[in-house]
């Protein structure tokens, strides 16, 4: 693993060059408090480590500790003016954070590369045409896949070979909302058009779908066996469950009697047995958030009462789960 990752670092600091970006000279003074200032726009989790890392439109990434959320650092991208430096998208690997989000690159955006624990910046991915809005490392590294917005769509980057380009799918009405990769290099990613994409280990695309019921997708996973996805339904309290291989619908899950809202966020717990989901739903009329948990196997459900902020992420642990908002 650690061989994968130095030459994935070698490559991409060859291919895009460490220096490439100027930064704004402008100071831009930032409030040090230890925890986010703003909404938190997504949670990733080292698999070697368990590391947590949130990114948040406060304009940085922060880590923390599997057992307790103990503070671990904090990164801070290059930033700017109004909006700029703000961070909407995060993966994790082998040692390594990604994020993503308004990181100028002169008139475009970057993705940008940080190794945990010391979050000293090793490489980044420049020239990307708009900001990134989706972001997802496949599980040895080796590949990473770019959703963005303003119709830029998906574009997939080899980074065992110096962060090259190996797909792309511009035909996004809209910002991609949320992407995934399976082991086997197939990804799945989401639009705000409304539609699901498949796309084949060679990055092309397979199929698309929309939701029935006029649903609208917002987050996708899938299960950790491959064999399905899990769609939140950010119109109605309903988790689609669509067969990996078509985008066929195979089943849902459903709220709880009385509850309204939408689900934003959806995830697997990591042995495939039960499914999270989260957003809007809520429980009128004191807007209660909550997070619901369906076992597959039996079928129970039961909720966990989080805030009276919409949920943004979610990301199970082995023995809980971290959620965001």
């Amino acid at each position: 693993m650690r061989r994968v990752c130095a030459a994935f670092l070698l490559a991409l600091l060859a291919a895009t060059g460490a220096g490439a970006q100027t930064p704004d000279p402008t100071p831009y003074p930032q409030i040090e408090t230890g925890m986010h200032l703003a909404a938190i726009n997504r949670v990733a989790r080292s698999p070697e480590t368990g590391t947590i890392v949130t990114v948040s439109d406060d304009k940085t990434a922060r880590l923390w500790s599997a057992d307790g959320l103990k503070p671990l650092g904090v990164i801070r991208p290059p930033l700017g003016p109004k909006d700029d430096g703000a961070l909407f998208a995060v993966t994790a690997w082998n040692k390594i954070v990604a994020v993503g989000g308004r990181i100028r690159d002169g008139a475009q955006f970057a993705v940008q590369f940080y190794r945990m624990p010391d979050l000293k910046l090793v490489g980044h991915l420049s020239n990307l045409p708009a900001p990134v809005s989706a972001l997802c490392a496949s599980r040895d590294g080796s590949t990473l896949a770019v959703g963005m917005v303003g119709g830029r769509g998906v574009a997939f980057f080899d980074l065992q070979h110096g962060g090259r380009q190996t797909g792309a799918d511009p035909a996004y009405d809209g910002q991609v909302q949320w992407i995934d990769i399976a082991p086997d290099g197939r990804a799945v990613a989401t639009g705000e058009d409304g539609r699901i994409r498949l796309y084949g280990p060679d990055h092309r695309r397979l199929s698309d779908a929309l939701l029935p019921a006029s649903g609208k997708p917002y987050a996708v996973a899938f299960a950790p066996d491959a064999r399905s996805v899990a769609v939140a339904d950010e119109r109605s309290p309903t988790v689609w469950l669509l067969d990996a291989a078509t985008l066929a619908v195979r089943g849902s899950l459903g709220g709880a009697p009385g509850r309204v809202g939408g689900f934003n966020v959806v995830a697997f717990a990591a042995n495939g047995r039960s499914v999270f989901a989260g957003g809007t739903y809520k429980v009128p009329p004191n807007g209660v958030r909550l997070v619901r948990r369906w076992t597959l196997d039996s079928g129970a459900a039961a909720e966990i009462e989080i805030g009276t902020d919409t949920v943004t992420d979610i990301a199970p642990l082995d023995h809980g789960l971290v959620v965001s908002d």
